[in-house]
């Protein structure tokens, strides 16, 4: 029993209450005390047959219930005794524990609600009302404020130290949650869990070096940890100085997962439970920023993440036969995603959701994420159901199996853990990914990977563990993006400007030198980038691409990172702009579609793989294919010659103008699609 348990129990115990007249209820009580749930609920229930409001046995039968893991039966006796102690905030917060414990966070956070309101300082109530607010998708800074209250209320208890972390984690206050981490730490050595989330923290802030080190502490501390191995074996940097600290990373990756399917034992409950909280807190997302063909790789991850998800829910996992449908019975399609909202995500494969012929398609929409907005709105409002709010997994691996689909479309896969889960099981008996996140997944339960035909390399197939079906032109039907009525940015210097607003992590060590290179034969051009959210991780780029302007004598000053920022600032930003860079290993989509919609020539450098082809796709699909490189010298020569020649600017800057139009709203990829889906499905 982890100390999370042992709290629970504690909690449960000290609310039962005691019945000095009844011999009876002691002996369930001592049964309970002594271990023996099932004993203490037998005895209540016979009270209760003829007793029905005897509050204590009421109590005492909830906390039996709870602990033999008959949630559903704690939830009704604590209703019941609810009924007849309304006021009493612990009754409320012992309802609120076995909701949660059943899945259902909605009625757990009410009742925890319910119990503050009657006694504001309730520590457990705050704990988990914050805990289960994080969980499903509530508001994070209510989650911090009734965290913090509770540790102020148990300034010694560490799995509310721990919480209070998380909250600030996800509110982004990054110094304030290790000094949690830590806390918890000390306060409970032997729960792993604070030194895990230390040791996450480190690895979201690029500090990869130090988070091994922390998960090397949680594994010496707990040697059956899988999320401490997986850590410890499979953590990656953000950014690399050079090609050769990459190559290292990546040798030292690819032994570290060999070495940890050696490692996973799934012959235990706790085995299994343990593996399963790895493959749910992380992917393997920075390996594929490495410019590199990931497949094998890939295949050995997934074939690793199926075998856990296998062990812990084998009754998903196994193939599921083609619904037999009548005759012009819709198809049923389902696509999933925790980024249907205003996200890159739902930008470019909306148009699938709200495009398919309704009289042929029945589309749900499975929204796994917490958050919410206008986007989420349209959506809703363009398929048949749109569900949301899918907290716990349980719940969303539920519903998904209840809509009964013939097929199941992956927006995104290798992003967020939750639907890293999904993907390694079999939900419907077609399962595709699109390219949200454009890289093979190397699960068996992925049986087609939705790309675009002309994005796709002719050796394409090979990059993949998945069926290749190429749809047609971009593959997307993209809504053009509103941008009529803003006014530019204001840039310092004269420019030519340079804009590039791909994420810091996709420009690796190598295209400094081009950027250099630019810079020396243009110098007057001025070069812009959007920082990333991490400080630490942009100063680092900073250095790195300062020093490769020093070595061709280039002023560094030159270089402009300008902070994140909303969709408008955004879009002002490239209309300042008179040229923009396109990232060469993994290439602008979203953000290319953008700029085109802002008027603005891209250059861009094709490259083996389809998530280096992007923007060169987009280019061709504009007619517009002299700003494609070949290699790195033609992508300092095409932009150089460019940034000195505002006559050819100009002229380039009319040529997209005039071809927009061909890149948003494209039938033709909607079209293909529903072939693809009346053939796969047939």
């Amino acid at each position: 029993m982890n100390r999370r348990d042992r709290r629970r129990q504690q909690k449960l115990e000290k609310t039962q209450g005691r019945h000095p007249d009844t011999g009876a209820l002691e002996q369930a009580v001592r049964s309970f005390e002594n271990g023996n749930p099932d004993d203490a609920g037998r005895r209540c229930r016979a009270l209760l047959a003829e007793q029905p409001d005897f509050w204590e046995a009421l109590q005492l039968l909830g906390a039996a219930s709870f602990q033999t893991g008959d949630a559903a039966g704690a939830v009704d006796a604590f209703r019941r005794a609810l009924e007849l102690r309304p006021d009493d905030a612990d009754a409320h917060f012992n309802l609120g524990l076995a909701q949660q414990e059943a899945g259902d966070l909605a009625a757990a956070t009410a009742s925890y609600r319910q119990a503050l309101a009657r006694q504001a300082d309730h520590d457990a109530a705050l704990n988990n009302l914050g805990a289960v607010l994080l969980l499903s998708g509530g508001d994070p800074m209510e989650a911090a404020d009734l965290l913090g209250r509770a540790t102020i209320a148990s300034p010694n208890n560490g799995q509310v130290h721990y919480n209070h972390a998380n909250a600030l984690k996800r509110l982004g206050r990054v110094e304030e949650a290790a000094e949690g981490y830590r806390r918890a730490m000390e306060l409970d050595p032997t729960d792993t869990r604070a030194t895990i989330g230390l040791g996450n923290l480190l690895d979201d802030q690029g500090r990869a070096e130090d988070a091994i080190a922390v998960f090397e502490q949680a594994e010496a501390g707990d040697p059956t940890s899988v999320p401490a191995k997986w850590g410890a074996r499979l953590t990656l940097p953000i950014i690399y100085d050079d090609a050769a600290e990459m190559a290292t990373w990546r040798e030292r990756w690819a032994a570290g997962l060999d070495r940890l399917a050696a490692e996973v034992d799934l012959n235990s409950p706790a085995g299994v439970a343990s593996a399963l909280e790895a493959v749910t807190a992380k992917t393997n997302f920075n390996l594929h920023y490495q410019g590199r063909v990931d497949r094998d790789l890939q295949a050995a991850y997934g074939n690793l993440v199926h075998r856990i998800v296998g062990a812990a829910y084998p009754d998903c996992v196994q193939p599921l036969a083609k619904r037999a449908r009548a005759p012009g019975e819709p198809i049923r399609v389902g696509f999933v995603s925790s980024f249907l909202r205003h996200h890159t995500v739902a930008k470019l494969f909306g148009g699938w959701m709200t495009g398919l012929d309704p009289e042929r398609f029945q589309v749900h929409a499975f929204h796994a994420g917490s958050d919410s907005d206008e986007t989420t709105e349209r959506l809703t409002a363009g398929v048949h159901a749109f569900h949301q709010n899918l907290f716990p997994d349980s719940r969303l691996i539920g519903t998904i199996r209840e809509a009964a689909l013939d097929a199941l479309i992956f927006t995104d896969i290798g992003m967020d853990a939750r639907m890293q889960l999904l993907a390694a099981m079999r939900l419907a008996p077609v399962q595709a990914v699109t390219w949200g996140h454009p890289v093979t997944t190397g699960l068996p339960t992925i049986d087609h990977f939705l790309t675009s035909a002309m994005m796709e390399p002719a050796n394409g197939d090979a990059h993949y563990t998945e069926r290749l079906d190429r749809l047609g032109n971009l593959s997307i039907s993209y809504a053009r993006p509103a941008t009529n009525g803003l006014a530019p940015l204001s840039l310092a210097g004269k420019g030519p400007h340079l804009l590039c607003t791909q994420s810091l992590f996709k420009l690796l060590p190598w295209f400094d030198a081009v950027l250099a290179a630019i810079a020396e034969a243009a110098p007057a051009a001025q070069f812009h980038f959007v920082a990333a959210a991490n400080e630490d991780l942009t100063a680092r780029f900073r250095r790195r691409l300062e020093a490769s302007f020093t070595a061709r004598a280039q002023d560094a000053g030159r270089i402009a990172i300008h902070p994140t920022m909303g969709q408008d600032d955004f879009f002002r930003l490239n209309l300042a702009a008179d040229l923009v860079l396109d990232s060469p290993d993994w290439s602008g989509g979203n953000t290319t579609l953008e700029a085109v919609a802002c008027g603005k020539p891209v250059v861009t450098l094709a490259g083996e793989t389809m998530r280096s082809r992007h923007s060169a796709a987009i280019l061709k699909r504009l007619d517009i294919e002299d700003t494609i490189a070949t290699n790195g010298d033609d992508y300092a020569a095409i932009v150089a010659a460019l940034a000195n020649d505002e006559e050819r600017r100009r002229q380039l800057t009319a040529r997209v103008a005039e071809s927009a139009d061909r890149v948003f709203e494209d039938q033709t990829p909607v079209d293909d699609l529903e072939e693809f889906l009346i053939q796969a499905t047939a």
